[in-house]
Parts: structure tokens; sequence; C-alpha cells
């Protein structure tokens, strides 16, 4: 992190601790403005597919996450859902991960990649590097 940032860094970090967020939330948003990836924030399930999604479509954390309706990244965050649902995250905890104020957007997602076979396909594979990395972690 470059110094001429940090006042405005600090101001992200204030804002999400004022509202409410975890400590471990102001820390990715942080991150996140300052356009970092974020290698080890949680070792939770979302976390881990987060993770594993940006490594899949090879961006950061900040473009998966990005508040846009253009298809490119509407299906990489779908795909990334898909791949939270399979490893068993409740439908509340992914809009929670995915920055979502509820989880109808979740639903949507998730009844859209049961229409569409490469949503499913992507949230498949991201699921297994997921845990895949996972695995590798834990033997090294």
């Amino acid at each position: 992190m470059s110094d001429p940032n940090l006042a405005e860094l600090e101001e992200v970090f204030c804002f999400v601790v004022h509202k409410g967020g975890s400590l471990q939330d102001a820390i990715a948003c942080v991150l996140r403005a300052n356009e970092e990836t974020v290698a080890s924030i949680s070792e939770t399930p979302e976390g881990k597919v987060l993770r594993a999604a940006c490594k899949h479509y090879g961006i950061k954390i900040g473009e998966l996450l990005r508040p846009c309706r253009e298809e490119r990244f509407t299906r990489r965050r779908y795909a990334a859902m898909v791949a939270m649902r399979l490893a068993g995250v409740r439908p509340v905890n992914i809009a929670r991960s995915m920055e979502y104020g509820d989880n109808t957007t979740v639903y949507y997602a998730l009844s859209k990649s049961a229409r569409r076979s490469d949503i499913a396909e992507d949230g498949a594979r991201i699921h297994a590097m997921a845990f895949a990395l996972g695995a590798e972690r834990r033997a090294a």
C-alpha cells in the first residue's frame, strides 16, 4: 500500500467498521480499494471459493465483486455462488460474502445456473480448485 492512498484507505476502513462491519470485512474492503489480491483473509469456505474464482478467471477480488450487470462480470459472480453452494454455504452467507444486501440475487444466480451449463460447470471447477488448494496448503 502506498502512502498517498493511506488517508483514503483509512477512510474506507473506518466507514466499514462504523457501519457495523467486522475487522475482517474492513480489511477486505481496504485491500479491494487498493486493488490488491486478498491472499488469506479467512479460511472460511466462502474465502476459499473467492480466492479460487479469482485464480480461475485470472482477476483480482475487486473485479470479481464489481457491482456491474455486464454478462462477463455476472457470469463470474454466479459461478462463484454456485461453487459456494456446492461447498454447503447457506444462501444468506453467500450473499454476505458477495456483498449483497439480501439473498435474492443468490437464488436468482442458482436458478440461472440450472438453466446455463457453462455457469454450473465453472462453479464446479471453482469448487474443485478451492478445496484442492485447501488440501495442498494442509499438506505443505
